[in-house]
């Protein structure tokens, strides 16, 4: 009898009824939204909002968790051939329920949209909305705490730090007041910048630059050409597919900023390093730090 019911229980694991239960008692985590999410088990089936949450699972080796994903999920390239449920911003509510997720992990506030359809739902829905380096760090192991994966989560945190550490030490070594002016654009119809207190303007620091212009009423606002032209940035980074360098410098009046007559205005940066809340944001400050540097021509 007892040989006959080991086999059943076998029998069943085989056919998937054990596959990846990970038994410990219910956990309560506190997003970055400030609300208190409720699991009464660990996740098996997740679906990420996010390009960076997107990385981030995958960072920690639970990837085969992961059954949704948006359209603008392209890394690691394995990524886009997971369900897409959406864009950057919205999702398809029939195709997310038909994955049956009993996690969805998203980028954005307590007062994104897609929060208040997955309440309405009622799936578990986890906020990352980091605004700092640290940030990205601690939502890497608020995941990690989500997935169960605590010592993979830690051990890629405590490496995410001692590297920003000597980014930091680096930095620190010039005064702001030395450091070489950056122009951040993000956008060009209207012309939107990237100001200091903002993630990239804070990554732009790490590399040893300082953001301009300094007074911006935003972390990201639109700001006037002929601004842009009186701040005289050593060097303009050009982060969106919308103008080339070129571009840049035929625009009226821009020939003469310093960054163009030194050419030190940049195109041809991999944005998706740059501009994603995600582990592979020091390999964005690495390269801004090159920029910065002098060592990308």
């Amino acid at each position: 009898m007892k040989r006959s019911l080991a086999l059943i229980i076998i029998a069943a694991c085989l056919a998937g009824g054990c596959a990846r239960q990970h038994p410990h008692s219910a956990l309560t985590l506190v997003d970055d939204a400030g609300r208190r999410v409720a699991l009464s088990a660990v996740p098996n089936r997740v679906v990420s909002l996010g390009p960076s949450i997107t990385e981030t699972v995958y960072a920690l080796g639970e990837q085969d968790r992961l059954v949704g994903v948006t359209s603008w999920c392209n890394y690691p390239p394995e990524a886009s051939r997971k369900t897409v449920v959406g864009d950057a911003t919205s999702f398809n509510p029939e195709r997310l329920l038909a994955l049956a997720p009993d996690l969805v992990i998203l980028a954005g506030t307590a007062q994104s949209p897609a929060l208040e359809r997955l309440e309405a739902l009622g799936i578990p829905a986890l906020v990352l909305d980091p605004r700092t380096p640290d940030d990205i760090i601690a939502d890497i192991e608020l995941v990690g705490r989500a997935l169960d994966t605590g010592l993979r989560a830690d051990s890629l945190a405590s490496g995410m730090r001692a590297s920003l550490g000597r980014f930091r030490d680096s930095a620190e070594l010039v005064p702001a007041g030395r450091r070489p002016t950056v122009f951040a654009e993000i956008g060009s119809t209207p012309l939107f910048a990237a100001g200091p207190r903002s993630f990239l303007g804070q990554m732009i620091a790490l590399a040893g630059g300082r953001a301009v212009p300094d007074d911006l009423p935003q972390d990201y606002a639109a700001v006037n050409p002929e601004r842009v032209i009186g701040q005289d940035p050593d060097i303009i980074l050009v982060l969106h597919p919308m103008a080339t360098r070129g571009d840049v410098i035929a625009r009226i009046g821009w020939s003469r900023i310093a960054a163009a007559r030194n050419g030190r205005v940049h195109d041809g940066i991999d944005l998706d390093i740059v501009l994603r809340p995600g582990p592979r944001f020091l390999q964005g400050v690495d390269q801004l730090r090159m920029i910065i540097d002098g060592q990308r021509p």
